[in-house]
């Protein structure tokens, strides 16, 4: 299961909304989904036609805009950049605003209306240092991808060479154990030995 990949499916479902033809609703605790009266993308043709609650969202969306927003940085998903999942998320929460404006509003519904508006806020500030740095994050972008071509060029040879000589090359073999490197083997000698023989030498 690739959580990244359902936040971002959730987000994309809260992006593309459509308040007049669409009602929102949680499945498996984790998914997103939306009804148009004729059963929905799941085919359930039995759901109401109303949103689920806030209580009953909430989780939903808390996991999915944090999933998200703890993304590494140097991580894309799929053909997405930073930019497209950063404008999807500021799509997801105005439309989650709209979706349950009068809800939001209501006191018992204080917490979760206070944990929306900071997700907000962090959308907003990760927008502005998008923006201002989105040369440094283009370069970085742009290094992912060659090094990812790379690499599958790599492996693609490897594979290669393997139909051509018949011989089944072993990639990890051609990965450095930094391990091994660093920390010393059994048969190398110990500090007292190393001392008796300078004693020697002397």
């Amino acid at each position: 299961m690739d959580l990244t990949l359902i936040s971002l499916n959730n987000i994309k479902v809260l992006a593309n909304f459509n308040h007049s033809k669409n009602y929102l609703y949680c499945k498996d605790t984790i998914i997103l989904h939306v009804n148009d009266g004729d059963g929905g993308d799941d085919g359930n043709k039995n759901r109401k036609l109303k949103n689920d609650t806030l209580s009953e969202i909430e989780y939903v969306l808390y996991f999915s805009f944090h999933q998200l927003i703890n993304i590494p940085v140097r991580e894309v998903i799929d053909e997405y950049s930073r930019e497209n999942i950063l404008n999807m998320m500021k799509d997801a929460i105005e439309n989650v605003y709209l979706i349950y404006d009068i809800p939001l509003n209501d006191v018992k519904n204080k917490r979760i209306s206070l944990m929306i508006d900071e997700i907000n806020d962090i959308i907003l500030t990760a927008q502005k240092k998008y923006r201002k740095n989105k040369c440094y994050f283009k370069m970085l972008d742009t290094l992912d991808y060659l090094c990812s071509g790379f690499t599958a060029f790599h492996d693609l040879s490897i594979d290669f060479n393997s139909h051509i000589s018949g011989i089944i090359y072993d990639k990890k073999s051609y990965e450095i154990n930094l391990d091994e490197i660093d920390s010393p083997s059994d048969d190398s000698p110990s500090d007292d030995e190393n001392d008796n023989k300078r004693r020697k030498l002397e």
